[in-house]
């Protein structure tokens, strides 16, 4: 993976200058906080959801923000806050959202595999793609316009929040196209990231009992939540699971 090495700068109020490691970035109560990471400056904060709903977010290598929340995409410009583009998921209700995007910029093997099409490698080199999940569907949208590629209602998956890990176009594998995996519910899904198209799925439990959410996990995704320190941030399912369980508390509490 090769990150975009030329840092932009941009002045703050007072004529400081200041870059993308500088800045550490916050969600809570609707709105997105960007703040000096040496002495809690807040540099900018943009408001994009009702205040119940959880806001997940990733920061992708080009200074852009992914946010999700209340049923929504969002992509921020990093420096300023600006929203450049939302995507409403259409037909995703007004639920958490996980978010996860593909690299900007990746290594490429040379060998090519003659049962995969040459056109999704192609594709697969050339568009960014930002995965979101909602009630037990993904939805793959184009990283600089917002637009969706495609969506996905995992069968059997329930209408809990869905995670999603992708993995790198890998030759030795035979894995010439960027997946992604997405676990919901009782199952879990592999489909290209570029087209959508299911390149396997498995059902691991016919129990219907529990709260029905999936974990995942692989060498790969556990050597980045390694290196960064979290996960949880962008695939807020134990918080939904808390939400829920402090509304039918309430909800008890006020019967009686």
């Amino acid at each position: 993976m090769v990150f975009n090495c030329i840092e932009k700068k941009v002045l703050t109020s007072t004529g400081d200058e200041y870059t993308r490691n500088d800045l550490l970035i916050c969600s809570t109560n609707g709105y997105i906080y960007a703040i000096y990471k040496k002495d809690g400056t807040i540099f900018w904060s943009t408001y994009i959801a009702i205040t119940a709903s959880v806001i997940s977010l990733f920061v992708s290598d080009n200074d852009r923000i992914i946010a999700g929340a209340a049923g929504n995409t969002y992509s921020i410009d990093l420096m300023t806050g600006e929203i450049k583009w939302t995507n409403s998921m259409s037909g995703f209700g007004y639920s958490e959202v996980s978010i996860v995007t593909t690299s900007s910029t990746e290594e490429k093997g040379t060998q090519m595999i003659s049962k995969y099409d040459q056109k999704e490698m192609q594709a697969d080199k050339e568009r960014q793609v930002v995965i979101a999940c909602s009630k037990g569907k993904a939805i793959a949208m184009d990283f600089d316009s917002g637009e969706t590629i495609w969506t996905y209602d995992c069968p059997y998956g329930g209408y809990n929040i869905p995670v999603a890990i992708i993995e790198t176009i890998n030759q030795e594998f035979e894995r010439p196209v960027q997946v992604v995996y997405i676990g919901s519910g009782r199952c879990v899904y592999c489909l290209s990231v570029q087209t959508g198209q299911v390149i396997w799925s498995v059902s691991l439990s016919w129990n219907i009992l529990g709260p029905q959410y999936m974990t995942l996990a692989s060498p790969w995704s556990s050597k980045l939540a390694a290196e960064t320190n979290t996960a949880f941030s962008q695939n807020p399912s134990a918080q939904a699971i808390q939400k829920a369980a402090e509304k039918n508390k309430k909800r008890r509490k006020n019967k009686t």
